[in-house]
């Protein structure tokens, strides 16, 4: 637990979890080894069915739903992370390009990360050139902000958004036009 550090409870399992996140309310604990991602419910610590879902996931609210964004095949998809059922997928714009920016050369798995505003309802995808944005609600593309070399984001709880480079300089960016409201290393 936070307040006292001891474990709160524990799931077998033979698969490594090298990425995870938890849900806003902190019931449901998300994580990816193997190929699959996993859901554990916090409160019982019973495991969901593990899904094939690719690396790169982002957790948040649409509405009243706890969610979770995830890449299946060339496309995003929508998980309610209770139910663990998907709600839709996201359009992809750009259906003949690759969904994930593969041109980032030495630094490939440090892009192509996701991120969920849940005031503002959008999902951002950072690549090599460009952050890709999704409207949630309609499950559109919206126009990408032009930013290269984004390694990192995260969003707040009042929408801020900000991402970061591969060698540690960091962006606040203002979530409807891109632009970078301020930077520092």
């Amino acid at each position: 637990t936070r307040a006292s550090g001891a474990v709160a409870g524990s799931s077998e399992g033979s698969n490594a979890v090298v990425r995870r996140a938890d849900s806003p309310s902190g019931r449901v604990l998300v994580g990816r080894g193997n190929g699959n991602v996993r859901a554990w419910d916090t409160r019982a610590w019973s495991a969901l069915e593990a899904i094939p879902l690719a690396p790169r996931f982002a957790v948040g609210h649409l509405g009243d739903e706890e969610i979770l964004v995830a890449r299946v095949g060339n496309h995003l998809s929508i998980w309610n992370v209770t139910t663990w059922r998907m709600l839709g997928a996201l359009e992809n714009k750009e259906p003949e390009a690759p969904l994930l920016d593969p041109s980032y050369g030495l630094w490939w798995h440090m892009v192509n990360v996701l991120a969920v505003a849940s005031d503002n309802k959008v999902a951002y995808l950072a690549g090599a050139r460009k952050i890709r944005r999704w409207d949630l609600n309609r499950r559109t593309e919206l126009a990408p902000f032009h930013m290269a070399g984004t390694a990192c984001l995260a969003t707040s709880n009042d929408g801020q958004l900000a991402g970061a480079d591969a060698i540690g300089n960091v962006f606040l960016i203002e979530p409807e036009s891109g632009e970078t409201l301020h930077s520092f290393e």
